[in-house]
């Protein structure tokens, strides 16, 4: 009798060392899944975080600051070719608060002035070249030079504007082509044809037409 309680002993016993290791091998499974799993998220987050930085490294972002709301006078920038960004700079910007970055191009309120002038002076081109059927060919011929000495005055770079040639040539391209006033005065009324003007003494001119 003694002999079966000794074997029901040594067997319980042996269930007992059999469900504890089977335990512990239960709790090392588990966190070997898990620290795998972590080990995992981490590596995914660090390639992805390098990955990031070789493609900034490679292809930077160009970064653009727009300070305050001012101007600056003067003309367009372009600091190099490839992409660029444009920034319009509104009334009393000053230099240096306005844009930092790569490949930066500014437009300042000087830049769109003459732009201004350009297109004007490009509108009153394309309105000559429609008159050409209505007036002979001396006067057409006429017209353009005087076209042209208009343009180089209003847009010179060297020296004073003439306002006896702006005078004579805007009132010459007007006797060439009689409705050409509109145009003209739409050039004369920009703010570069105005500071051109009043610098040649003829402000009033830009009255005179359109």
């Amino acid at each position: 009798m003694s002999d079966l309680i000794d074997i029901e002993k040594k067997i319980d016993s042996l269930a007992e060392k059999l469900d504890q290791d089977i335990s512990k091998k239960k709790k090392t499974m588990t966190i070997t899944v898990i620290g795998g799993i972590v080990l995992l998220i981490i590596v995914f987050i660090y390639f992805g975080f390098i990955k990031g930085l070789i493609n900034e490294v490679l292809e930077p972002q160009s970064i653009m600051m727009v300070a305050g709301d001012k101007i600056v006078h003067g003309d367009e920038i372009d600091t190099g070719g490839g992409d660029f960004n444009s920034v319009n700079i509104g009334a009393g910007a000053q230099v240096g608060q306005v844009a930092a970055g790569r490949n930066i191009t500014q437009a300042s309120g000087g830049a769109n002035e003459k732009n201004d002038l350009r297109q004007k002076l490009a509108d009153l081109t394309v309105a000559v070249e429609a008159m050409r059927n209505q007036v002979d060919a001396r006067s057409f011929k006429l017209g353009t030079y005087q076209l042209k000495d208009v343009e180089a005055e209003l847009r010179r770079t060297e020296g004073t504007p003439s306002g006896a040639n702006l005078i004579e040539a805007a009132h010459g391209l007007v006797e060439s082509f009689p409705a050409i006033g509109g145009p003209l005065g739409a050039v004369l009324k920009t703010a570069a044809a105005q500071k051109a003007l009043a610098a040649a003494g003829v402000s009033d001119l830009a009255t005179k037409f359109g």
